[in-house]
């Protein structure tokens, strides 16, 4: 069969494929990636790090956060705030663009990931969240898994090389915090909030793993 994912080229696997080769092929350019972004994928994928919720808290977080398919598919929903936490403290120029994420260097990209890593896992430790995947026949049914322990959500927040599709990037939901958190590619992660009030959690955050705030809550 046939497939082809976000920002990647199409490719052909059939069924005796290693699961994890059933991923992307980049092109020529980003081929030096390729280890790790395999060895990430890996992780997220056939190690179990998380178990799914009791189906009546899974009913009563789909009845609280309704909008959850729309903000992964739009990217913005009536009732949210965004703000986007970024490795950059201002948006980029189509110049700064391809000197800062195009042909930027391995060191480099290692060193803002980490920095973006930091970040989620000290909002992740400091606050009650669960992952949430999108099942069903179309992948439009939220549903909310929890985490088995500290060391297996902080290896699951580790951010995909930039030029990997959004598909396989985490989503983070804070019920108390009525936020919710979408990795980016870029190097700038996307945070929607229901109440202004998570504003100084996530900018106390920021600060501490060395980032900034692109957009702030009105």
């Amino acid at each position: 069969s046939k497939e082809s994912i976000d920002g990647a080229c199409p490719f052909y696997w059939g069924k005796s494929t290693p699961k994890a080769c059933r991923f992307w092929f980049p092109t020529l350019a980003l081929r030096r990636r390729l280890p790790q972004a395999l060895e990430l994928k890996d992780v997220r994928v056939i190690n179990r790090h998380f178990v799914s919720l009791p189906r009546q808290q899974q009913r009563l977080l789909q009845a609280q956060f309704p909008e959850l398919l729309e903000l992964a598919e739009v990217g913005g929903a009536k009732g949210f705030h965004q703000l986007d936490v970024s490795v950059f403290d201002h948006w980029l120029s189509a110049d700064e663009a391809i000197a800062e994420m195009d042909e930027v260097s391995l060191a480099s990209e290692q060193a803002n990931n980490e920095k973006l890593a930091t970040f989620a896992r000290l909002l992740a430790s400091r606050n009650q969240c669960y992952l949430v995947k999108f099942k069903g026949r179309y992948h439009k049914r939220p549903l909310f898994k929890e985490f088995l322990s500290d060391e297996k959500r902080n290896r699951w927040l580790t951010p995909l090389p930039h030029d990997v599709g959004d598909n396989w990037r985490f989503r983070l939901l804070f019920p108390q915090l009525q936020m919710v958190y979408f990795e980016g590619s870029d190097f700038t992660h996307h945070i929607y909030l229901k109440e202004k009030g998570g504003q100084q959690v996530i900018e106390a955050a920021a600060v501490e793993a060395g980032l900034y705030l692109l957009s702030q809550v009105n």
